[in-house]
This record gives structure tokens, sequence and C-alpha cells, in this order.
């Protein structure tokens, strides 16, 4: 354990606050700043779209600006980017008022309001009363949660239109009936919340609805599709064209006649076919069936396209409809069945071959890769260079498939790949190999788990893991089983995580209006708007139902702004802008203006007059995208197909082959140097949450085709996104052909000369960079050294700008702020860090001690008042508001008042007050029943007695006994209780109580005498003392165990055979003492520890008793009683502490600081794993299973995942179900709190042990290692600042919380956790010759301890005990030097700060990075203590003083001396020091 647990104190964080004020202007100020990482993605797209709109130059329509403002659609393609982006990417609580500011004159507001003939009085007044209203709270819909939400989603865009909403539903109030009536006709023809009610022909059938669910690779699809093989009459509605096709190929090869229906191809045969194959968009609604499939459900929540599947599920008139998806889909599905009363049968299949996720990875090697091996990535640049290193190291030959590739060249290389005589044996793939191709798979294999989401790395969310994973091994293939890894050790946590991980269902289902209902929707405005504005208002004024969502229109109304000049009916506009489109791709913008250009003007597009098809295939990167960009053009030319306009099919289906061809060449030739995946989380990366809208796989790859609806299109027999059927557009005359892309244009002599220099650079760095790592390699070659110190950070060879960020700025200040540099760091290294910090903070009256610790204690202290002293704020996981009250949230907010009503119990002081001791006086007279002193009843006989469970609670708290369960590892703890005098007992005179209390006392000494000192509990091997029942008798024989256990252990338990004590002598004893001892005596003492539990839950009386006693060990003031909410929040967290850590964590803890924990975790993982081959005192035998052991370290990060769930309401409320809980009933909620910690531990008797137990709540600022579970875990309450923050240099945090994680690894490997093997088991697995080399080298650390001495309230130095402190002394010095070896490899890893940040600080130009690792490290011990409670810490506590945990560790550390350059012989730079790890 990092702390011991007694530190906690209080302190308000000024400078946290200060931070949150200065980020709040600062990201306000909506100031610009150049953004140089996103300069080199973007610098070839000017060049790329000057010739693309070159070649369109004499076209008059395309339209450079919008109708209704200044933003021109090359600014939405992100051209503009180069310029930056004003800085409101962060959000502040301040951003509502900014935003309500703005609202409150807005122009925009006012031209909306106008519109609805909101103006003058009325407007104003209804404009102030909204911005009253949100701001008081009284808006749901505008609530800090609600806009946090829309702000994640869209920035301030999203606030602005969320308030926009809200405010059209306000004023209702504020409009004459003349305007009511026509705003409420626009509010119903938006009206989105019954889409079952769109298609009477599907409701009035009664359907069949069967789903097929399972994970990849179980044969769903296939009892889905036999179905359909033996229909009358049927259709298969799938995702991909390709899928289409194959079920349209493998119909006709059975000799069942099949049709062809893509937004981009129709096969039709003559006369009626019985079965159509389709993708979803293009599903005929208008037809009845006797069977429908619909493919991969899943996807009816996906944000762009999920409203195809929505209209399939609702809208066909099928009697029979199967449905293949995933799990996940179900309670979905149900729903939205339920909702027009149609039953769903669910057939759930099981994978039909076995996958296994590996135990190791390929260790960041590609000469690990076998035939038949799937590399997995998710940048299209690694696919090429990746494919480039495995042929060069293995010799294999890789197929290619991703994304942005035509889906016929995706089945190629696939084809490749599955032929075993083909030579390709190795297949590179992005996440579109997910979904239509069936790949003969042995192994998949992770490159990374992050993916670019254009805006931030992001982890791959689980579901998609699972997915992509279950492509290994599929059934009918060459492979019997499949099985995935990682390519990079620090991944595959995160992999089996994932596949281990529960289904996380769907939410909410896509929808999109007909063009109908918009066409309705616009001839009701009374003002002209924009096409893309009237979408924008429909959007506003939607209603939709719980179950369901709005599809994105983003990338529509880009192409409604686009084609806004253009002539163009509704209907027209609506198809042009739904066309499957990459709207980030200049050239297929560009020829979609075109096409919708020539349309309007009723002119033939031949495409073979417009695109010209490269000679020969590309060599490069760009070429390649150009073609891929050529590619998609052909595809929108054929998925518009107007007749007349868009006629020359068969010429688009050369020029498609053609291409098709060039890009497949390509692939081969395309040559790339590999980005290095960081082997861990990067900050920044969004945490996988609840599912409530399914991402399209294969989507955010590359551009494709594929990545929009392929339905909607305009012309003869094809349905648009309502289903409804369009006309065609009438002949017209030939279009002059327009010069034509220039796919090979020459470079300037400027450019040739700027290329050529730039090379001879690049060879004359990489000669001398050769050159310095030979001399450098020579040198090592010369003088073999054992591990020589941390070797420096590589140099900067020019002076670095320091950060300026707010949050630079705030971190250096506080780090400033808290050291004083007038001490010589080379003298006392904790006061030159921390003197600063001691001048300005004292030791609050009632506390013994205070530091950083406490003070971030506070902090969560601070978050969870102001959270129980609220009302319910309605959040899922993600820290949204919901759209709809599903029963997670209802159940969230029951579990909210649940423990509301603990601490409302317990801050009702009259109502305690009022009761008094009273409560407590029926458990005290129980005990004297059961427990009577006539001298001719023994105590032996009184335990037969059948025990209440409280009663027995108590008996086994006084006995001090812990018991365990060899077998199971399950553990029952309970504390031997101190002392205090009392006046609680009215049955005895005050001498007769002082009598009875010296008796008490005696009593207590007798027992200290034989009872474990620390220093004993610390050998595992001494307390493990395991015992049979009849064993126990033998050795304590005045306690009747049989009865004691029985009385405790549930109803159904199995009666334990095997019982084990911390100490034989220690109950041998007992049982003398109890012998001996009068039952007078005995009856009091279990009278005094009941008295002692719960004084501090009665009223004052007892309460001050407690403060003296306490005030008298730790030298503080007794007389002052601490806040009472503290001690209330003390009360939840022993009793409901993880319900509470629920809602602290959804506002604290975000998925960028998980994931960047999870990160420095691995990294110090590794950096400690790489330093043992240097550890001469290792053998070789235990140093292979010590590697093994840190490899099998389980690691949590946050908060619990299960036992319970902290992010599932459903499971806490499970969890605490028992607890009975009452708001005015604060001492039977305490007494109900004990009983059931007792029953719950009591039940986990002979059980195996729950993997996912913590041992700390998720608000705790604290950390541990588990040696019998062999885990590190680390709260949500510690990776806060000053521990940890996202946004601080690497150095910073690794010096901070980087030890703290070196520190918890270590103790797997100190005196007591290097007992337990990898499994938890306490077992010898060290040879003896490596712990005798321990033992001696463990010596010096106990020597040297010993001797640092801290002062007792006379001045005079104690000693502290190094036999005691060892344990966390080794962890301590051992986590320093990991958390500085992975710091390190990191930096010198990425000296160009292009992944880890390790920016400087501004105003410490001074201090090398080394020198603030050091300084971050000695800062999170600042702490101030009274001379008592350092003299009481000294005797119990296993962790030396705060001083020496920073002095004592970095006298030991060589590089800390040469770094801050201490002379030899200094007090921080002594001759002898000791090392161990």
């Amino acid at each position: 354990m990092f702390l011991n647990k007694r530190a906690a104190g209080y302190k308000i964080n000024h400078t946290r606050v200060l931070r949150d004020i200065v980020r709040t202007y600062y990201f306000s100020s909506g100031s610009y700043k150049l953004q140089s990482n996103r300069i080199s993605p973007c610098i070839r797209t000017p060049f790329l779209l000057e010739r693309t709109v070159a070649a369109f130059s004499t076209s008059t329509h395309l339209s450079r600006t919008t109708t209704g403002g200044n933003v021109s659609w090359i600014d939405r393609l992100g051209l503009r980017n180069l310029l930056g982006k004003p800085q409101e990417d962060k959000w502040s609580d301040s951003l509502l008022e900014e935003r309500l500011i703005n609202f409150q004159d807005s122009t925009d507001v006012r031209q909306r309001a106008s519109e609805m003939k909101l103006r003058g009085k009325n407007f104003r007044k209804a404009v102030d009363d909204f911005i009253n209203a949100v701001r008081k709270g009284r808006i749901g819909r505008c609530e800090i949660s609600a806009t946090k939400a829309a702000f994640e989603e869209n920035g301030v865009d999203g606030i602005d239109k969320l308030l926009m909403s809200a405010f059209y539903e306000f004023s209702q109030n504020y409009l004459e009936s003349e305007q009511l009536e026509a705003f409420s006709s626009l509010r119903q023809l938006s009206d989105l919340r019954y889409p079952a009610d769109w298609h009477p022909a599907a409701r009035a059938m009664q359907r069949k609805i069967i789903m097929h669910v399972g994970p990849t690779n179980s044969g769903k699809t296939y009892h889905a599709l036999k179905r359909l093989e033996g229909a009358s009459s049927g259709i298969y509605c799938g995702p991909l064209r390709l899928l289409a096709h194959e079920i349209y190929e493998r119909m006709n090869q059975k000799g069942i006649p099949c049709n062809l229906i893509t937004g981009e191809e129709r096969r039709e045969m003559p006369g009626e076919v019985p079965l159509t194959a389709s993708t979803v968009e293009m599903a005929n609604l208008n037809k009845e069936l006797d069977v429908a499939v619909i493919d991969e459900i899943q996807l009816i929540s996906d944000p762009a396209r999920g409203w195809a599947w929505t209209q399939a599920l609702l809208g066909l008139q099928a009697k029979e409809i199967h449905l293949c998806g995933e799990t996940s889909a179900v309670p979905l599905i149900k729903s939205i069945c339920a909702s027009f009363n149609e039953d769903v049968e669910v057939r759930t299949y099981e994978r039909l071959t076995p996958l296994t996720v590996a135990e190791y990875s390929l260790n960041g090697s590609v000469k690990n890769i076998r035939k038949g091996d799937c590399v997995v990535t998710f940048s299209r640049k690694n696919i090429f260079a990746i494919k480039q290193e495995i042929e060069k190291e293995t010799g294999f030959r890789c197929a290619v498939v991703y994304g942005g590739l035509p889906p016929e060249t995706r089945s190629m290389q696939a084809g490749l790949f599955n032929d075993p005589e083909s030579g390709y044996d190795v297949l590179i793939a992005s996440d579109a190999v997910g979904m239509g191709l069936n790949l003969n798979i042995k192994r998949i294999v992770f490159e990374t788990v992050q993916k670019w989401d254009g805006r931030k790395q992001c982890l791959i969310p689980f579901p998609h893991i699972k997915q992509i994973a279950g492509r290994a091994g599929r059934f009918s293939t060459a492979n019997s089983s499949g099985e995935v890894t990682t390519l990079m050790n620090a991944d595959l946590n995160y992999l089996h995580k994932a596949m281990a991980a529960p289904v996380q269902n769907l939410e909410m289902a896509g929808l999109q209006p007909k063009v109908e209902q918009v066409e309705l929707f616009s001839h009701q405005l009374t003002t002209p708007h924009s096409f893309s504005e009237l979408l924008g208002k429909f959007e506003l004024l939607s209603r939709v139902d719980g179950l369901y969502f709005l599809c994105n229109w983003s990338d529509l109304k880009i192409i409604a702004d686009m084609i806004e000049n253009l002539p163009l009916d509704i209907t027209d506009r609506y198809t042009f802008s739904a066309a499957p489109t990459n709207t980030t791709d200049p050239l297929v913008m560009a020829y979609l203006n075109k096409f919708a250009t020539m349309y309007s003007k009723q002119q033939i597009c031949l495409l073979e007059s417009l695109v010209r098809v490269p000679e020969s295939h590309a060599t490069t990167n760009e070429r390649l995208k150009e073609l891929e960009s050529a590619h998609r053009v052909v595809m929108l030319y054929m998925w518009l197909r107007y007749p007349g306009s868009f006629s020359s099919v068969e010429a688009a289906e050369d020029i498609k082959k053609q291409l098709e061809n060039l890009i497949l060449q390509s692939l081969h030739t395309i040559r790339f140097t590999r980005v290095r995946p960081r082997g861990g989380i990067d900050p920044g990366m969004a945490e996988t949450g609840k599912v409530k809208k399914m991402v399209f796989e294969g989507k955010s790859t590359g551009p494709t085709n594929e990545s929009r609806p392929t339905g909607g299109g305009v012309g003869s027999g094809h349905l648009g996104p309502g289903g409804s059927r369009t006309g065609s557009g009438s002949g017209g005359p030939r279009a002059r052909r327009r010069p034509e892309p220039n796919y090979a244009r020459k470079f300037s002599h400027l450019e040739v000369i700027l290329a050529l220099t730039c090379v001879l650079f690049l060879i004359l760095t990489s000669v001398f960079a050769g050159l310095y790592a030979r001399g450098k390699s020579n040198k090592h070659q010369v003088e073999p050294t054992p591990p020589p110190l941390p070797p420096k950070c590589p140099p900067v060879e020019k002076e670095e700008e320091p950060c300026l960020e707010p949050h630079c700025v705030i971190a250096a200040a506080e780090i400033i702020s808290d050291m004083d540099t007038k001490i010589d760091p080379c003298q006392d290294f904790f006061q030159y860090s921390c003197g600063g910090w001691l001048d300005k903070n004292v030791i609050a009256d009632d506390k013994g001690q205070y530091g950083i610790f406490n003070s971030l204690y506070e902090d969560n202290q601070k978050i969870l008042k102001s959270l129980l002293e609220s009302e319910h704020s309605p959040t899922n996981d993600n820290g949204k508001e919901p759209t709809f009250p599903n029963p997670s949230e209802m159940q969230d907010k029951l579990n909210f008042y649940k423990l509301q009503s603990l601490y409302k119990s317990c801050m009702n002081l009259t109502q305690i007050a009022k009761v008094g001791v009273k409560p407590l006086e029926p458990i005290l007279a129980e005990i004297i029943k059961l427990f009577p002193v006539e001298p001719d009843q023994s105590l032996i006989y009184l335990l037969e007695r059948k025990l209440r469970k409280y009663q027995a609670e108590l008996m086994e708290k006084a006995l001090g006994a812990e018991i365990y369960d060899d077998e199971t590892n399950t553990v029952f703890e309970s504390n031997i209780l101190g002392s205090m005098l009392d006046a609680g007992m009215e049955r005895y005179r005050q001498n007769e109580w002082e009598h009875l209390a010296d008796k008490i006392v005696d009593f207590e000494k007798k027992l200290a005498k034989f009872s474990l000192s620390a220093e004993e509990f610390s050998d595992p091997e001494a307390i493990y003392n395991p015992h049979s029942i009849p064993s126990l008798d033998q050795l304590c024989k005045m306690i009747f165990w049989p009865q004691l256990i029985e009385a405790l252990l549930p109803p159904a338990a199995d009666f334990p055979s095997k019982v084990i004590l911390t100490s034989n002598e220690y109950f041998e004893k007992l049982s003398q003492l109890i012998e001996e001892t009068p039952p007078s005596t005995l009856q009091v003492y279990f009278l005094w520890q009941t008295i002692f539990e719960y004084a501090d839950h009665l009223d004052e009386e007892f309460q001050a008793t407690l403060r003296r006693l306490s005030a008298t060990l730790k030298g503080v003031d007794g007389t002052v009683k601490p806040k009472r909410w503290e001690t209330c929040l003390k009360v939840v967290d022993d009793v409901m502490g993880y319900m509470a850590g629920r809602f602290f964590v959804l506002k604290t803890f975000k998925g960028d600081s998980k994931n960047l924990s999870h990160q420095i975790i691995e990294s110090i993982k590794k950096a400690f794993i790489e330093r043992m081959p240097h550890l001469d005192w290792l053998d070789e035998t235990t140093r292979e299973k010590a590697i093994y052991k840190v490899n099998q370290i389980a690691v949590k990060v946050g908060y619990p995942d299960s036992t319970p769930d902290t992010m599932d309401p459903k499971s806490l409320a499970e969890y605490y179900e028992l607890l009975k809980i009452g708001e005015t009933m604060y001492f039977e909620n305490i007494v109900s709190g004990n009983k059931w910690k007792t029953d719950r531990d009591w039940r986990k008797v002979g059980k195996p042990v729950e993997k996912g137990n913590w041992y700390m709540t998720p608000q705790t600022v604290n950390a541990y290692y588990n040696p019998t579970a062999n885990e590190i875990v680390f709260p949500a309450g510690i990776l806060q600042p000053p521990f940890f923050f996202a946004t601080n240099p690497e150095y910073v945090n690794y010096g901070a919380i980087g030890v703290v994680i070196g520190h918890e690894l270590t103790h797997a490997f100190d005196s007591s956790g290097r007992q337990y093997d990898e499994k938890g088991r306490l077992t010898q697995w060290w040879s003896n010759a490596t712990i005798e080399a321990f033992n001696n080298q463990t010596q010096c650390f106990v020597k040297q301890y010993s001797n640092y001495t801290i002062n007792d309230p006379k001045g005079l130095p104690v000693n502290l005990n190094g036999k005691l402190t060892l344990g966390e002394n080794l962890a301590d010095n051992g986590g320093l030097r990991a958390a500085y070896y992975a710091w390190l490899a990191n930096y010198k890893a990425d000296p160009d700060q292009k992944i880890h940040k390790n920016y400087l600080l501004p105003g410490l130009k001074n201090f090398t990075r080394e020198q603030l690792f050091y300084v971050s490290f000695a800062r999170v011990w600042c702490s101030k203590t009274r001379p008592e409670n350092a003299v009481e810490r000294i005797r119990t506590d296993p962790h030396s003083p705060p001083k020496w945990r920073v002095n004592g560790v970095l006298k030991n550390s060589g590089h800390f001396s040469e770094t801050f350059k201490c002379k030899k012989g200094s007090f921080m730079n002594p001759d002898d020091k000791c090392k161990l790890w």
C-alpha cells in the first residue's frame, strides 16, 4: 500500500481552483493558434483542390459560399484547418454561461424567432425568461450534463443547437394564437416519434420476427439464409454491395433465381423472380414477401446509416423477418417491436470453432509473424509499411485489405490470401476485414488497439475488437481453430479485457425522415431557406421517441451547401445530398458538383468524356489516393444513374475495371516506413463505454463509397431514403469536355531543387548519426560494465521554447510555488522541493498531519459533498444526459437516493441528539442477557446458545480473529479494537465503573503481551497457520468453534474444513486468559467493545470522549469538532463506498485519464523487466520466473468493473440490495451496514475468490498491491493532480504517479510480496541462493533507515524502525528507479515529442527534465506532522516519514546526485548506497 490509511486530512486546493479559472478564460476567449501538427497532413490538399477545381473552372454553379452565410464548402472540407481553429475545444462549466450571453445577442436567434413571428417585446421577454430558466436549471434539456454532452459531440455549435432547439419549445407560450398554430404545424411535420406508423401496410400484417444472434463465426446468418432459400418469395438486405453480390451469386449457383439491386448496380431477370439480394437502403418496401433477411442488424445504431436498418425493420412486408447480428441489438429490437405489438423470437448461436486469446504478444517483432496470420492496423500508411517490413523480415508475401479499396479489389486480395497456391501467406488489413469477406485466417494480430478518429487517438471499442478477432478460425475454412494476439506487449491486456467484456447493449436506432416530410415541412415555412438551413431547422424542431435518434446530417448539409445555387427541386437536392460521397475528398466533391450542375441544365453527362484513366499504376501514396478517388467518382456516377443524364453505364463499368486493375497493381509497389506503435494507451483516447450508437465498421479507416448510404438513388425504379420512387430527368445537349484531372502533374524546377536539397540533408544526417552511433558502440565494446547509472536524456540540439498553454503555466506556477530554491538540493532535497509548500500550509487543530495526500483527499471529499447535497443529475456511463428515462437511469436515481439518505441521516444532528443513547441500549441489554455473570455458567456454555447475527459479529470483533480458507483465498478480517473509558452505562455507579475499567485495562494489557507486532504481521509465512476444526478446538479450548462459525455462516454455505490462524500462540494464550478471567470482566469487556464501536455514531457526549482519546495519541486539540460533513462522508465511504464511487468517477475521471494511466503502467512494467538482466544477485531461473510474474500482474485502474460494476447501476443495486437504509435512522443504518458487511464477507467462505474484488473505493487517495491476487490497483481518487494530470509533461507525471505505480509494482518483490508466486500462492519460488542474496542486500536498507530519525514532542531524536518499514522502503526505492527508466525510454524513443509530450515549462528554464522528474517525485510527499503523531506512526506505520521517503530514496540514487551535481560525501550523496531492484 502506498499510503497509510490514517494519513487523511483536509485542505482547499487553491491552485486547482486557479487552474479551472485560467482554463475557462483562455479557452473561452476565441483565440486562434497555429496547429503545426495539422499542417503536414493537409499540405498537399490545396494543390489537389487547385487542379480539381481548375478542371471545372467554366462551371457557373460552383458555389464558393452558402446563401445564408460566409462559410464556403471548401471551409467545410477542412482546408481552413491550416489556419488553426478557435481554442474552444475543452469543456468548462462557464461555457454554458458564455453561450447564453452569445444567445442573448445572436442575430441568428432573432432571425429564427422572426420567422415564428416572435418579435419586439415578446421576443425580448421570451429570450430573457428562457435564459433565466436555463440558469436556474428549470430546463432539463439544458442542464450542465446535457450541454457538456452536446459540446463533446459538436463543440460550441452543439451547445448553440441545443439552446436553439429548447428555445423553440419554450417560446410557444409567447406566440399569438395564429403564429402558434403555424408553429405547431411545423412541429407536427417534424414529429418523428412514431416511425412505425409511416408503414401502414407492414402494420396491417402479422409478421414473425426471428433474431439470429451470436458472435462472429457462429452460423447465425447461415440458418437465416437456409430459410430464405426455401421461400417462395424473399429478400436479403445486407450492409455492403459485396455481401449482396455474394448472396446473388450463391442463390443462382444453387438454381434459385435471384435478382441483384444495389445503389450502383442492378441485375434483374425477366419475369417473376422469387428472390432479391440488395443493400439495405435499396430494400423494396412495397412488395409482399414470405421471408426477409436483414443482415448485421446491430448497424441499426450506426450514426450515419442506422436509418436504413430501422426502415427495413419497420417497413418490410414479409411474413417472416430474420434479423442476423450481435446480441447487443436484442433488447433494442425487442423494445422497438413491442411498440407496435410484434413479438421477437431470439435464437442464440455459439461460435462454431474455438477462439483463443493468446497469453503472449509477438513482443513487438514482425519476425514472429506466421503463415495464415492477419495483421490488423488502423493507419493506411502503416498497412503498406508493415507489409514491406514483414516481406523483408520473413519472406512471406502479403495481401492487403482496407476500407479505401474498391470492394472488388478487397475481394481479389482476399482470394489471393485464401488460395494456398498463390504465394500470399499473410494478410495486412484495417478493420474493413471484419465484414463481407470470408477469409482463411489462422491468427489475428492487432498491430495496435488504437485508431485516429479525425481528432485524436481512440481505443477500439470492445465490440469491434471482438468482431475483428472473430474472423480467425472461421468454420468451413482450413483452420479448425482461431487465435488472437497483439504485436506489442502493452496492448495485450486491453485485448484480454475486450474479449472478456460483457455485451454492451445498443440503446437507440437511427432515423431519417422521408423526402416527402421534408418537402411538406418546407412548404409551411413563410420565409425562404437554403436547403441546408431547411434541414437544420427540421433537425431543431424534430422530436424523436426515446428508442430513436436522428441520423447524422452533417455530410448531407455540406453537399447541400455546395449545390445550393443550382436550380434543383427539393427531391433532387435531397438525392444529390444523400449520395455516397466522402465529403473530405475534394476530387469526389468537385465531380459531384459537376454532375449536379449538368443535371440541373438537363445535359447528358458521359463519364468517359470527364474521367481519363492513367496509363500506369501508382508508385506513391498520393497517386494511389488519386486512383481511389477516381474510383469513387465512377461509383458515384453509377449510383446516380439518371436516365438521359447519367446513362453511360457500360463505359462506367469499363473505367471502373481499369481503375481496379491499376489499384491492384499499385498495392504491391507502395513503400512506407512504419509509425511504431507506442505500446500503450494514449492520452486523449475515447474510453469504451456503453453503446448508444454503433459506428459502421470500416467507415473511418479510409474513404469508401460504402461509408455512406448506398440507396436513395434517383431514376427509374430507384428508392429514395424515404422509400418513395422518384422520376427521371429529360435529355439535353451534350456537355463540353472539361480539362481532365492531371494525374501526372510535372513539378517545377524550384520544387525539384528543394526536394534534392532535402534528400541531401537527410543523407548527411544519417551519415553523422551512424558515425555517432558507431563511436558510442565502440566505447561500450571497450569497457563492458555492469548496469551503469541511468543514462542521461538525449542532448537537445537547439534551445526549445517552453509551452505557454494555460495548463503549462499553472503546472509551472505550482512547482515554483512549492519549492524553496534557497535550500541546497544536495543537503536536503525534501526541504528544497517542499519548502514553499511547508511555509504556506498549516496543520488543522484537529489533525495530526497534513500533506499533499490530505489536500487531494479533501478535494475529492468536497466533490462528493457537492454531489450528495444536490439533486440527482441524470447521467449515463459517458456523463451525457440520456434522451429518455431508461431502466438503467431509473435505477441510477434510486441508487443515488439510497446513498443520499445515508448521508442525510448522518447530517441530521437534531435527530441524533433527540434519540441520544437509546439506540445502543437494546444491544447492550442483549449482551448482558447472553453473557450473565453467574459463576456456574462458563463462557463455553454461553457460546453454545443460539447467537443472533450482530452478537456473533461483536464476539468475532472482540476476539480479533482472522479466518481464512486456504484453498479459495477467501478472507474474513476483523480488527482488535482499542480501549476507551465512557460514561454511557447507567447500570454502574461511577466508582464501580472505574473499578471495572481498571480490570478491563489489565485484561487488554495481557492481550497486548501475546498479540502480534506490526513486524510479525509482515511475515506471510509466520501468519499462515492452518488448522482443522478439531485441531483448533484443542488449541483454543475456551471457544466453541463449530457453534461460532455456524452462527456466522449463511444457511446454505458449506462448513469450512480448514481455518487459518495468524498466530497459534495468540489463540492458545487467549484461551488461557479467558479461562482465568472472571465472567464479570468479560461481560464488561464486550460491552466496552460495543460502546467503542458505536460511540462515534451517538450524540456529542460519546463523540467528545472519542476525540479526547484521539487527541492524546495525535497531539491535537481534542476540543475541536470536525466538520460534520467530513464525518458523514467517511461513513458513506465505509458503508456504501462503491456506490458513491460511481458518482465520483462520472464527475472527475475521464476516459483519457484511464487510458493514459494504463499506458504509464505498462511502460513501467516493461522498464522493470528490462532492468532484471542487470541484477547480478538474481540467478537465471529466479529471474525468468520474476519476469513471468511481472507479465502476469493484473492491473486495475479507476474503479471496479465487477463485484460490483461501478458503472452499472443495476450491478450496484444488486450489490447493496440487502443493505437497509432510512433517512431518519442514522444509528440503525450503521448497525445495518455492519451486519451487511459481516454477512457479505461470510457468504464468501468456501467460494472461489472473485478476481474483480477491490479493497479500496474509487475515491480513495491511495493505491495497493494485492499479493494473493498478484494485482496492482490505482483508484480514480489518486489519479488526480498533482499526482496525475493528462496534459502535464510526461516527466512530471512519471515523477509523481509513475513512482506510485513503480512502488506498487516493486511490492510484488519486497520482503513479503516475493513469497507469493504469479498466481498469488504462498510458496518458495526463489532459489535458496537468491533468497540469501536478497536478505543480504536488504540488510543494507534495514541498517540505513534505522539510522534516520524524527523528533519527539521534546525535540529528542527517535530512530525509525528499519525492519518494520523494510517492505515500503524497498518499494519506494525500486519504484523511483522503474519510473525513471520508463520515462527515459519514452523520451529517447520520441525526441521530437510526436507521441510523448515532454515540453518544457515556463519559468523553469534552469531545470532539466530529469531534475523536474525528481522535483515532481518529492512534491507529492510535501507534508507537515505533529511530533506526537510522528512518534505514534514510527511505532505502528510500515511507511517511513515523508521526509525520509524523499531524502532516504534519493540518497541511494547515483543518478540523482549526478543530475544535481551533488559532491561525493555530501548529505544527499553519501559514499554508502543501498540498491536492490
